[in-house]
């Protein structure tokens, strides 16, 4: 049955869905969460977002973005854009490789090549083709796990039996592995990815292999991200035909990601350090207590920020959104955030430092109510992180 036969046969997708359910995320043991990897779940190493333009607010104009951002604040004034630049291997701050169809590493002038090393992360990942093959880029998939023709699992087995670029350990990506890839600094419908090393990508929802945690747990539900516009949604696997881009390799995340330090969590995968409480709430010992602060727009939260930096001495900054989404759990909801290394989090958009190209106002946050990616202009609450030592 073709994925359109059988889309036909399922009612349509819930047009309003049942209130999210609460779930228990895992437990710290001590101050460190113990945080399980799944099979083939890779590294959290991060990329970065690719845009380099900030905001400014102009009096007269209002918010616009520059090129100059130093001491602005915003996304494109930190991380690996502006650290490693690049060298003609990957836009600002991505580093790849082309790979060959047995697996050979090639040279970055090969014209033809048929998967990608990510140099940051360690995956390796399939590149689409046009040419009406197994790889074509307008091949759709339901996402049952069901392995019939027509399911994205049906695509793995395809691949792993061809031994695309040498290997059969193919697999979809995690909505983490996906969301590493976006290109934020590409305008809408672009597609969000470097297309110069990612050639026929389309602009389209992609399936992930991690499960969303709605309707009561059923394993029936996915994260895809979108590569049209960005953000990060969850569907029913099978109320939808998406693209899929397959996976393999990448590092095994460390068995404990959370190093605490009294209101201060290091992420062990990241490097990063974050305030385990919200702006406006106060540590006391054990958890967050109070309410935290809404802040109406990125300008007022930066703002904040930066006050935090030069009151402490450290680098103190807004989040840009991979680091922020980096957060996000799947297992749980409201909020879909490790309690136990966050206690007391508080359901809320948050505010990341990763503006919209589409419109200066707009910043990318994370829902914390599902964990869901998502762009908006008005209130939000945060929380800070700094680049560890």
């Amino acid at each position: 049955m073709t994925p359109s036969a059988r889309l036909a046969a399922r009612p349509a997708r819930i047009a309003s869905p049942p209130a999210l359910v609460a779930l228990t995320g895992a437990a710290l043991a001590g101050l460190t969460a113990a945080m399980p990897a799944s099979a083939g779940q890779g590294t959290w190493r991060l990329n970065d977002t690719g845009l380099t333009q900030c905001v400014v607010f102009d009096p007269e104009v209002g918010y616009v973005f520059t090129p100059a951002c130093a001491g602005t604040g915003h996304d494109g004034e930190f991380g690996r854009d502006v650290a490693r630049p690049g060298h003609g291997d990957g836009h600002a701050g991505f580093s790849f490789e082309k790979i060959g169809p047995a697996g050979e590493t090639l040279p970055r002038t090969a014209p033809v090549w048929s998967c990608v090393r990510d140099r940051v992360t360690g995956a390796m990942w399939e590149v689409k083709t046009s040419d009406g093959g197994p790889r074509d880029a307008a091949r759709r998939f339901l996402n049952l796990g069901d392995g019939q023709a027509g399911d994205a699992s049906a695509y793995v087995a395809e691949a792993n039996a061809s031994a695309l670029c040498g290997a059969s350990d193919w697999r979809l990506p995690t909505r983490r592995e996906l969301e590493s890839l976006m290109d934020f600094s590409v305008r809408e419908g672009g597609p969000l990815i470097d297309h110069r090393w990612f050639p026929h990508t389309p602009a389209a929802l992609h399936w992930s292999a991690t499960p969303a945690e709605v309707h009561g747990g059923s394993p029936a539900y996915r994260w895809a991200v979108n590569f049209y516009s960005g953000g990060t949604l969850w569907y029913g696997g099978q109320y939808g035909e998406f693209a899929v881009r397959l996976v393999r390799d990448g590092a095994v995340l460390p068995k404990r990601r959370w190093q605490a330090n009294g209101a201060e969590l290091r992420d062990k995968s990241t490097g990063l350090v974050w305030r385990r409480c919200a702006e406006g709430q106060a540590w006391t010992g054990s958890t967050c207590a109070g309410s935290p602060t809404t802040f109406l727009t990125i300008r007022d939260a930066v703002a904040h920020a930066q006050g935090q930096a030069a009151s402490s001495g450290q680098g103190w900054r807004v989040p840009n959104i991979k680091e922020l989404a980096s957060l996000a759990e799947s297992r749980v909801q409201r909020p879909a955030i490790d309690t136990a290394a966050f206690p007391g989090f508080v359901t809320e958009s948050y505010h990341s430092a990763t503006h919209w190209t589409e419109n200066a106002v707009f910043n990318w946050r994370i829902q914390f109510a599902d964990g869901s990616m998502a762009r908006d202009h008005w209130g939000g609450k945060l929380l800070l992180v700094r680049d560890g030592e």
